[in-house]
């Protein structure tokens, strides 16, 4: 359930955020994990799943050409080059985002749960 209300908030954020904003994203996902892996896999859906949708959306609507030209930089050719650098990049991003806020919730959790 985080997952879908990450990617929505997702959805309505990046647009105008910068692209380093997915990991806090991530960041706020992390917090609500269970485990060391699901931190990172819930994470990594949160950052992969709305950029790639974005660059769907972009593609479609007339930015061939330029995401032609970025992926061709990447050394990667045509849309699959560039969701498969976009799914990534965006995916660790906010997998590693996820995974250091479950990590930070363990490490401190004795002086977070006394009032």
């Amino acid at each position: 359930m985080n997952i879908i209300v990450a990617c929505m908030f997702s959805f309505f954020v990046l647009p105008v955020m910068p692209w380093w904003f997915i990991a806090i994203t991530g960041t706020i996902v992390g917090f609500s994990s269970k485990g060391i892996f699901s931190s990172f896999f819930s994470g990594f859906l949160c950052g992969a799943i709305p950029w790639s949708t974005i660059l769907i959306y972009k593609y479609l609507s007339g930015a061939d050409i330029l995401i032609g030209r970025v992926s061709g930089m990447l050394g990667m050719e045509g849309l699959i080059g560039a969701l498969l650098a976009t799914i990534v990049i965006g995916g660790l991003t906010a997998g590693m985002g996820a995974l250091c806020s479950y990590l930070f919730k363990n490490a401190f959790k004795d002086q977070l749960t006394k009032a």
